[in-house]
């Protein structure tokens, strides 16, 4: 089968690409135009593309790629704190989604696997529901920009895919956790490192994490079990969406494993969540400071109890994670220490 991924050389985008490739799959390669070409890119000749999503007649050009099985679309504009442009959200993630639907037209797509973000649900505060956490049912009510460009993208993929013959599956991932992160768990490491850490309540909320490899992992399971199913194009019209999870692990938990891998004792000292409350009131009304901004996300983050069910993949296609919540933070630990004594000895 051939293949299309793209976000190509993004920290998800990498990891599927890993996964398929050692799968057998036909694979081609969208990356970002203003990503440096590498050596090893310069060596896949008429497999690896730089184009801008957001211009469809770039995006076009790629039709020259012909007859394609499946497109995997993991590009977008990431989650980010301060302030935050609605409208690039928009522009990437759910008109640049609209373009890489348009493409996969052109290409006879017949499975289209949307990578989207959990962040749809919104607050998950007293919603879980049950122990297993919020699942595929819980109604959307994402709170800011980017997890509305998400949900945009998910109902612009239905609407397309409906008056098509592409199957879509939406894959809505917890956070991604792994080697080479660069988001807010990477940033909790640092900041547990640089001994910048303190306890905001107790600890004793749940988080629902998933390491990078088993995102690719339920992408090739998706595009397999799909492909078995060529023949019943009743099945294969069908519009799926799944979360995308492990088990999850208290807050407490997971700061002790980051400390311990890092041979740095976490300070007992806790602050009443309460109390900071006035701070952040204050500085919206007043005073807007950025960093202040981007501590009371972070701190919101942290303090709520994100667990999501991943039973639905997991009865459909026989999904199970394999590399454990504790085992990925100690890898992407493990990275995070080789990567500071790079810099150090340069």
């Amino acid at each position: 089968m051939k293949v299309l991924i793209t976000g190509a050389g993004g920290f998800v985008g990498k990891a599927i690409i890993e996964r398929l490739t050692q799968d057998g799959f036909d694979l081609f390669e969208l990356h970002h135009k203003a990503k440096k070409v590498s050596e090893s890119d310069k060596n896949k000749e008429n497999r690896v593309f730089y184009s801008d999503i957001t211009s469809i007649d770039e995006l076009l050009k790629l039709e020259i790629i012909g007859k394609c099985d499946v497109v995997v679309h993991a590009a977008g504009l990431a989650h980010q704190f301060g302030k935050i442009d609605n409208e690039r959200f928009r522009l990437v993630n759910v008109k640049g989604t609209e373009n890489v639907l348009e493409l996969s037209k052109r290409l006879q797509t017949k499975h289209f696997v949307l990578i989207g973000s959990v962040s749809v649900y919104g607050d998950t505060k007293n919603r879980s529901g049950n122990k297993e956490g919020i699942n595929e049912d819980a109604e959307c009510a994402p709170v800011d920009a980017y997890a509305e460009s998400k949900l945009k993208s998910e109902k612009i993929a239905e609407d397309f895919c409906l008056h098509t013959d592409m199957s879509l599956t939406i894959l809505r991932l917890a956070t991604v956790i792994g080697e080479e992160d660069r988001g807010n768990f990477l940033r909790l490491i640092k900041s547990i490192d640089a001994r910048k850490f303190f306890w905001i309540g107790k600890g004793v909320n749940q988080k629902s994490l998933i390491h990078k490899e088993d995102v690719a992992n339920a992408v090739s399971i998706v595009i397999n079990a799909k492909n078995s199913l060529n023949e019943n194009k009743e099945k294969n019209k069908k519009i799926e969406i799944f979360n995308v999870s492990a088990e999850p692990l208290s807050m407490k938990k997971i700061v002790d494993t980051i400390g311990g891998e890092l041979n740095k004792k976490v300070p007992n000292i806790s602050v009443n969540p309460k109390f900071l409350m006035p701070f952040f009131s204050f500085n919206k009304s007043f005073v807007n400071n950025k960093t202040v901004v981007k501590l009371e996300k972070t701190i919101e983050k942290w303090l709520a109890e994100d667990v999501f069910s991943n039973e639905k993949i997991k009865n459909e296609y026989n999904f199970q994670p394999q590399v454990s919540v504790e085992t990925a933070i100690k890898r992407e630990v493990t990275w995070y220490i080789e990567e500071r004594a790079k810099l150090l000895r340069r």
